[in-house]
């Protein structure tokens, strides 16, 4: 996954000056990859409304250049990563268990 972001940002490195790419693509993190969706971390809200505005396209472009397919993204809080982290690894616990029940 981390391999599949770093094809993804040199793409990306290719279309934005280096200050911009140091500013607002270098924190994200890719925490999801699953069929044609992705899970993107950012640190807080202004810089997810931030991407959402400027470089959505940008990022999309660049993760098909990568892919070989269109790919949805979503930006997550990088503060709720943990969370998403830890619900995870409960319901693969659960599966594994065979003890899971899925929320309605």
């Amino acid at each position: 996954m981390e391999d599949f972001w770093g094809k993804t940002t040199k793409f990306i490195q290719e279309k934005i000056s280096k200050q911009n790419f140091d500013t607002w693509i270098k924190p994200i993190k890719i925490i999801a990859m699953e069929d044609q969706h992705v899970q993107l971390a950012v640190p807080n809200k202004f810089f997810k409304d931030w991407l959402l505005d400027n470089y959505t396209s940008t990022i999309k472009q660049s993760l098909k250049a990568a892919a070989g397919i269109d790919v949805d993204i979503d930006f997550v809080l990088l503060k709720n990563q943990e969370n998403i982290s830890d619900q995870r690894s409960q319901i693969e616990a659960s599966r594994a268990s065979g003890n899971f029940t899925a929320p309605l």
